[in-house]
C-alpha cells in the first residue's frame, strides 16, 4: 500500500490541538483518529507537545519520524492509511477547493 501524505505535499500547515499537541494534519487531531495518535506513539506523544519542545524540535522529533517512517511500511499509521492511501487520494479530491482560513496577528 502506498501512502500519498498530503501533509508533505502542502507542508505549510500543521494541526495544533487545544492541549498543545502538534500533529501532521487536522484529520489526526479529530475524531475518530485522535486516540490512534496516542496509541501509535505511546510515550513518544509527549515529544509532540509544545509544552515540552519547540515547533521545530517537534517537526524533527522521533515521534514525527515514527509517523513518517510508517508510510513505507506494511502497516502505515491508520489515519494516514485511511485518508492518504494513494489510490483513494488519486480517485477523490478530499482536499476540495476550500482553503483553510488563517489568522494574521499584527505585532505591536
Amino acid at each position: 500500500m502506498k501512502i500519498n501524505p498530503r501533509c508533505k505535499q502542502d507542508f505549510t500547515q500543521v494541526y495544533i490541538n487545544t492541549e498543545g499537541y502538534v500533529m501532521p494534519c487536522c484529520w489526526i487531531g479529530n475524531h475518530p483518529f485522535l486516540q490512534d495518535f496516542f496509541d501509535f506513539l505511546g510515550t513518544d506523544a509527549e515529544q509532540t507537545n509544545l509544552k515540552n519542545l519547540s515547533l521545530n524540535e517537534i517537526l524533527k522529533s522521533a515521534a514525527f519520524q515514527k509517523i513518517e517512517s510508517s508510510w513505507d511500511s506494511e502497516t502505515p499509521f491508520r489515519p494516514c492509511r485511511i485518508m492518504c492511501q494513494r489510490k483513494y487520494s488519486e480517485d477523490q479530491n478530499l482536499r476540495g477547493d476550500n482553503e483553510i482560513a488563517t489568522l494574521e496577528i499584527e505585532k505591536e
